[in-house]
């Protein structure tokens, strides 16, 4: 969205924002500075559109931060406040508007950020009032975790602190939500941090929980392919017929050793040799391929490229049956 700003001339330091020119006809959002308690309506043709508290408003904070020429709104809210908010984008102008309207909300925010991020998404829920919401925040922690439909649990609570993700939306309040709800959650308290990649992989193998493997995750030395990479083992010891291979993995102190495991598991599987899958012509590709781009149409041909290559093509059999997948061999400008 682009928009041009002009100078406000209702308060000093409100903000205005003109969508006239934009729109083509009469339009501006008129947004109240913090040290008048952050709201937000929209002029259109000389007639208001008000917003309720849970709704946000019709632009991004971003949007107003990458400008310099609304600095001067920006900066009147407390740093720690802004950054903060950021992550929480579905929900940074509802924490604008209690946060410099209310100091329990205020300091409510700066102490438990996502629980006050999952409040937000039940008030809008439940549709709470103001004052509701306002009230709610004098309740013991742990009884608002049952109001976010959580256990009611301190070891709930802690780990809710733990969760350190770039941004939070539906799919984070989703880790959060799954992890929290399995029997042995308080053994994640034992980490610094949850970051996404962790909380995803967490979710898909809840078995890796208090394993030597997560204890020792260090999110800049783990590369993000460790999804993957565990999904490979996962199906490669399938149709190895390999037993209890995540425990295995949740014993290695580092990815390394992790991609030792698949290294072996590809080292086995490849062993097998052609006859291990069935005889099986594979659908028309869906791209017919070059000299240097060749199809691999047949189990024959692709046990060949997995052989050759050493890698876990053969693994993706079933999916390239039923069609998920196709697969190339490439011979140029490299192999």
């Amino acid at each position: 969205m682009t928009a041009l700003a002009i100078n406000s001339t209702v308060q000093a330091n409100d903000l205005i924002i003109d969508f006239s020119e934009l729109l083509k006809y009469p339009s501006q959002l008129l947004i109240k500075s913090w040290q008048k308690g952050i709201s937000w309506k929209l002029n259109i043709n000389g007639l208001d559109e008000t917003y309720d508290y849970l709704e946000d408003a019709p632009i991004p904070l971003e949007f107003i931060e990458t400008r310099e020429n609304y600095h001067y709104w920006y900066n009147e809210i407390p740093q720690s406040i802004r950054n903060s908010v950021k992550r929480y984008k579905s929900i940074e102008f509802t924490v604008l508007y209690l946060t410099s309207r209310n100091d329990a909300a205020h300091e409510f925010f700066i102490s438990q950020p996502t629980l006050f991020f999952l409040l937000i998404n039940q008030a809008r829920i439940e549709k709470w009032t103001e004052s509701t919401f306002i009230n709610r925040l004098q309740y013991k922690r742990t009884v608002l975790l049952k109001t976010c439909q959580l256990p009611e649990k301190r070891s709930v609570l802690k780990l809710i602190q733990k969760f350190d993700f770039k941004q939070y939306g539906k799919t984070e309040q989703d880790y959060m939500r799954r992890l929290v709800s399995l029997k042995n959650h308080a053994k994640l308290n034992h980490l610094q941090v949850i970051d996404e990649s962790l909380a995803k992989l967490l979710c898909r193998y809840p078995e890796l929980i208090a394993t030597r493997l997560i204890n020792n995750y260090q999110h800049n030395q783990w590369q993000q392919s460790i999804y993957v990479l565990l999904e490979d083992i996962s199906r490669m010891a399938a149709q190895l017929g390999v037993m209890n291979i995540i425990q295995r993995v949740g014993q290695c102190n580092c990815v390394e050793q992790v991609e030792g495991i698949h290294d072996r598991l590809v080292d086995e599987l490849n062993q097998q040799g052609p006859n291990s899958l069935p005889d099986v012509t594979y659908q028309q590709p869906p791209f017919v391929g070059t000299e240097h781009i060749v199809p691999i149409t047949n189990t024959k041909d692709l046990a060949k490229e997995g052989k050759e290559q050493r890698h876990c093509i053969t693994s993706y059999h079933s999916r390239i049956f039923n069609q998920q997948y196709y697969v190339y061999r490439i011979t140029s400008p490299e192999r």
